[in-house]
């Protein structure tokens, strides 16, 4: 039996981590889409962090809140959309598995042209996203350390993976506060 494994992966450890939030967003542009889910991100005060913080940076940002557990195909389209017509240059997340994924999701399809199902059943390929930086709020996915997006077809409820090295996470801030 033979395999090779490879995955580089910038995972950023540490107590207040996210504080470096704007540090770690610079070198891939000027606007970010934050993906968060509707109510916790903002509710522990860790969105408004975020936001001071790369407000003091000067880099722009729009607000994406509304991904749900499951995150279905559609809504990841709908977040792509958003990107798209905001010029975001990058997308943070900011929250548990199903945020990071559906982030996932909108990082590739806006820059990917068609139906994301045709990527996610590889009858299309495309190894093309936006970059990635996301802030994990739950343990136990391993979203933040892979290239794959769990999304649910809400017309058949397939519930299938998006899977490529371009959404692997640029940076994954793991901060324990």
């Amino acid at each position: 039996m033979e395999f090779s494994y490879f995955l580089p992966v910038n995972i950023q450890f540490g107590w207040n981590k996210v504080d470096n939030i704007a540090d770690f967003a610079a070198p891939y542009g000027k606007k970010a889409l934050i993906v968060t889910g509707r109510t916790s991100a903002k509710k522990s005060g860790l969105y408004d962090r975020v936001v001071a913080k790369l407000d003091a940076a000067h880099i722009g940002h729009v607000l994406f809140d509304q991904v749900d557990a499951n995150p279905l195909t559609t809504t990841a389209l709908d977040g792509a959309a958003l990107a798209k017509s905001e010029n975001c240059d990058m997308v943070i997340a900011i929250g548990g598995g199903s945020i990071m994924d559906c982030a996932k999701g909108i990082a590739f399809m806006a820059v990917n042209e068609g139906d994301i199902n045709d990527y996610i059943f590889n009858r299309k390929v495309s190894d093309n996203a936006l970059p990635l930086i996301v802030i994990p709020t739950t343990c136990g996915t391993g979203s933040e350390g892979n290239g794959f997006g769990v999304l649910t077809n809400p017309e058949t409820g397939d519930k299938k993976s998006l899977r490529c090295n371009a959404i692997v996470p640029k940076v994954s801030i793991v901060d324990p506060a």
